[in-house]
Order: structure tokens, then C-alpha cells, then sequence
């Protein structure tokens, strides 16, 4: 049984005038609590004795003489809701769904009131006299073709919080848009704005506190031209999020994020149109943020960044990385198939890069390795085309599988560290290899199908070499194996035709 503290709750939450007599039947308890009631909750006010505040279900209802506030629960446009207040000027009148609408805007000016609650169908449509707007918080809802055909519309302000949930379609003119949002607390109002657009800017102004929002859902700008989104706070402790695929495939421009503590998942991904992005104050890209930007040339990243995702930008056209000083760990694949990258600068301070990090990057010829960098992971530099030299490096220990595959123009290899499997297969190019002591064991595969490789230096040290080492080095004339060589792999030699010094070391089958 409900106690005398719930009931009055419950009964302010029927609307309907049937479900709620039904239930004054149920007890005396019920009716004697409705009859207290301060706002009728159903069109049935006789029940209630004590009424402060009585809602109107139509426009066409009365108020009780009795009551001191009116409230109307159903749409009134603007025009009638100001009649209302006028013919009832002695309650105070409040509608839930004010709708400004095109005949409101011939009789009361551009500017819309701030009791407006929604802008109704082609409000403004066809208006050229105007340039700019200043839509209220109070705005929830914008309504088909508004905006439309206002050819000379550039800007639109977005004051206070605003509340925008809903934004009918063909709601805005076409053309380069510049829209402000004054405060950042948009969790509904930038996607569905931006559903409704097909050339967008959007700045992001005069923030005043630290509020937190997020862009929920995908966009649907798919269809836009000449976008360009400015992403920009202009306080250092304003901050907001990027949701997983905010902006993924829309037609953006260019990108500039300044002040976020959150950039999810493919927020930017397969903008095929997006040149230039800037990134600031994040402290990690995800994964994927801008895979696929294939016209994406310039990429400003701010100093604080620690990790580059995986896939980050996979695919783009970046011809040249230079990664901030504080970032330590590149994910896999973060720059694979650039193929326009011909420079990548990595500060001392990398630890770790992911596996194919640099992978078919074609155009790549110049890399600096850190110093603290101890593994060059598995297809790190796979088909890496133009890279042309492989110089001794101090602190690398070890070089994973098909590290260097494909490589087809580096010449010469001097190798101090551990190698993988295929390693170097197919670098058509190798003529010289140094092999020093460091490496220890060379590999199943290592060298297979280096059909240039002629000159081989093995040092003192060097114990094991695996299957298919030299396999098809059809170059290869000659190779002296020190004594501390144990063990040559099964088929190191075969299809090495000009191989003629002889192999006297022991045979692993």
C-alpha cells in the first residue's frame, strides 16, 4: 500500500481524465489527496479545492476564477500566446510550446522573443534583408526550410545555454555558415545542428567556465561541401568531447580542436576532403582519429600529446611528421600507407612504436630513430620503397618480423641487434651487410629474395642462422662464417647460383 507521502506524486503524474478518475475509485485516500492538489494534473478541475496553478489543456479552456497562474500545455503561436496574457492580465500566463511563426515575424520584428520556445515552419524563409541572427537559449526547436533561401544569412549566434534538440530539414541557407555557441553545454545541439547543414563553420566562444559536452552521435554532414569546423575555446580550463565518430565522413575542410580533455575513436575519420587539422591540448590521439583523410597535408599537434593511436592517420596525405617532444608511444599502424611521407622526426623521448607503424609509407627516406628506443616492432618499415640507408644504431636490440620487407632501395645494412623472421626479404637492392656480433642469430628468411646482396660481413659472435637465410641471393659469390657460427638453417643457400666458396659449418635439418 502506497503511503500518504507517495500519492500526491503519483497522481501528479496522470494526464489523461479517465486513468485518473479510475483512479480516485481505487481509495477515499486518493480523492481526499487529489482534492489538495496545488496544479491540476488532467482537465478535471472540480476535484480540486486547493488550485494555484491551473493548466490548460486547449486554447480554447478557461482559467478559474479562483487560481493565480495559468499554464497552457498545448502550442500557442506567439500572436496568441501575447493575447492570452493581455485577456488574462490578471494571472500570471506561462505556455509550455510558444511557437514563433512567420505571420508573429510580420507583426513583431526579426528579433525573436525570448518566450519563444521553437521557430515554426519557413519563419524567415526567403528574408534577405537579414545577415545575421541571435537565436535565444530558450530555443528548443527549428522547424523545416526556416532559414531558408536567406541568401544573405552569414552568421547565426547561439546565446547563453542553448537547448536545441531538434532542427528540421533545409533549416538553413545554403553557403558558408559562421555559427557561435557563446557557452559550450551543447549535448544535443551541434549534431543536430549540424544535420541540417550543408556548408558549415562553427566557432566556439566566450567560455566562462569549465562545462563539459560532448558531440554523441555521427553527424549526418555527409552531403556538405566547403565545410570547415573551428573547434575553439578561449579559456585554458574550458573543456569538452569529441564523441567515437563526431564528425567521421563528413566533408570538413579544415579542423582546428583547442582545449579538449577527450577526442574518441574515428572523430575525424574519412573526411576526404579535410587539408588541415589542429590539434591542442589533448593528451592522446585515439585510434583511427583521421584514417582515411586521403587530402589531409598539415597537422598541428600541441606539446603534452604522449600517445599517437592506432591507425591515427592511416592513409593520409602527410608529407612530412614532426612529433611533439613529450610523445613517447606511437600505436600500430599510425602512419601506414602515407605515401606521401618522405620525413618522420621522432624525439628522443619515444619508448615504443607499434607494430607496421610506418607500413607502405613509399615515399619514406629519411626517419630519425630515438635514443631510447630498444625494438623496432614487426613490419615497422614494411614496404617502405624509397628508404634508401639503414645506419648502425646504438641502442636497438631488436628488429621484429618483416621489419624491412620490401625495403627496395636501401643499399647497405649494418646490423648490431637481433633480427626476425623475412627481415629483409625482398630489399631487391641490399649489395652490402654488415652482421655484428650484437645480432647473435640471424633468422628464418632474413635475406630471402636480396637477388643484388653480393657482399657479406660476418663478425666473431655471430651463432645461428635460419631456414631459407640467403634463399634465391642470386648475387651472392661468397661468405665466410667465423668459428662461433653453429648452425645454418635448411635451404640458406638454395637458388644462391653464384655462390662458390665452401660451407663448412655444421647443417641444422
Amino acid at each position: 500500500m502506497l503511503d500518504n507521502d507517495t500519492i500526491p506524486y503519483i497522481i501528479s503524474y496522470i494526464p489523461d481524465a479517465i486513468s485518473f478518475l479510475n483512479l480516485l475509485t481505487v481509495s477515499k485516500r486518493y480523492f481526499a489527496h487529489a482534492s489538495k492538489l496545488e496544479t491540476n494534473p488532467s482537465p478535471l478541475t472540480h476535484i480540486h479545492t486547493t488550485l494555484i496553478t491551473q493548466n490548460l489543456f486547449s486554447d480554447n479552456s478557461k482559467p478559474l476564477p479562483t487560481v493565480q497562474n495559468v499554464h497552457y500545455l498545448c502550442p500557442l503561436s506567439y500572436s496568441i500566446y501575447c493575447e492570452k496574457k493581455i485577456k488574462y492580465k490578471n494571472y500570471k500566463v506561462t505556455c509550455s510550446h510558444i511557437i514563433y511563426t512567420s505571420s508573429d515575424r510580420l507583426h513583431y520584428g526579426i528579433t525573436i522573443p525570448t518566450d519563444v520556445n521553437t521557430l515554426g515552419r519557413a519563419c524567415y524563409a526567403g528574408l534577405e534583408s537579414i545577415t545575421s541572427i541571435t537565436i535565444p537559449q530558450s530555443i528548443k526547436r527549428i522547424e523545416e526550410k526556416c532559414f531558408y533561401n536567406c541568401s544573405n544569412l552569414i552568421a547565426i549566434i547561439f546565446t547563453g545555454h542553448p537547448q536545441l534538440s531538434s532542427v528540421g530539414p533545409q533549416a538553413f541557407p545554403k553557403g558558408v555558415l559562421k555559427v557561435t555557441f557563446e557557452v559550450p553545454q551543447l549535448d544535443t545541439c551541434l549534431p543536430e545542428f549540424l544535420a541540417s547543414r550543408t556548408e558549415t563553420k562553427l566557432s566556439f566562444t566566450k567560455y566562462t567556465r569549465d562545462d563539459f559536452f560532448s558531440l554523441n552521435e555521427p553527424t549526418e554532414t555527409r552531403k556538405s561541401e566547403n565545410v570547415e569546423v573551428d573547434v575553439y575555446p578561449k579559456t585554458a580550463n574550458a573543456c569538452f568531447a569529441l564523441a567515437n565518430a563526431a564528425f567521421s565522413s563528413s566533408k570538413l575542410r579544415e579542423v582546428r580542436v583547442d582545449g579538449p580533455k577527450v577526442v574518441e575513436a574515428f572523430a575525424f575519420a574519412n573526411c576526404i576532403y579535410l587539408k588541415s587539422a589542429a590539434v591542442m591540448g589533448v593528451t592522446s590521439l585515439p585510434s583511427h582519429v583521421f584514417a582515411g583523410c586521403v587530402l589531409l597535408k598539415n597537422v598541428e599537434l600541441s606539446e603534452g600529446l604522449y600517445e599517437i593511436g592506432s591507425s591515427a592517420f592511416e592513409g593520409t596525405a602527410l608529407p612530412e611528421v614532426v612529433l611533439p617532444t613529450t610523445v613517447t608511444h606511437v600505436g600500430n599502424c599510425a602512419f601506414k600507407n602515407c605515401q606521401f611521407l618522405r620525413k618522420v622526426v621522432l624525439d628522443d623521448n619515444v619508448e615504443s612504436l607499434g607494430v607496421g607503424c610506418f607500413k607502405s609509407c613509399q615515399s619514406l627516406m629519411d626517419i630519425h630513430i630515438p635514443e631510447n628506443l630498444r625494438e623496432l616492432p614487426a613490419e615497422c618499415f614494411m614496404n617502405c620503397y624509397s628508404l634508401n640507408e639503414l645506419k648502425k644504431h646504438q641502442t636497438i636490440e631488436e628488429v621484429g618480423d618483416s621489419c624491412f620487407e620490401g625495403c627496395e632501395s636501401i643499399e647497405h645494412a649494418e646490423i648490431s641487434f637481433r633480427l626476425g623472421k623475412k627481415c629483409f626479404c625482398g630489399c631487391q637492392n641490399l649489395k652490402k651487410v654488415v652482421i655484428n656480433k650484437e645480432a647473435e642469430k640471424v633468422n628464418e628468411a632474413c635475406f630471402f629474395d636480396c637477388n643484388q646482396l653480393k657482399e657479406i660481413t660476418i663478425q666473431e659472435g655471430v651463432k645461428f642462422f635460419g631456414n631459407y637465410c640467403f634463399f634465391k641471393c642470386l648475387s651472392l659469390e661468397e661468405i665466410n662464417f667465423p668459428q662461433s657460427v653453429q648452425s645454418v638453417g635448411y635451404g640458406c643457400f638454395f637458388g644462391c647460383k653464384n655462390l662458390k666458396s665452401k660451407i663448412n659449418v655444421p647443417i641444422a635439418y
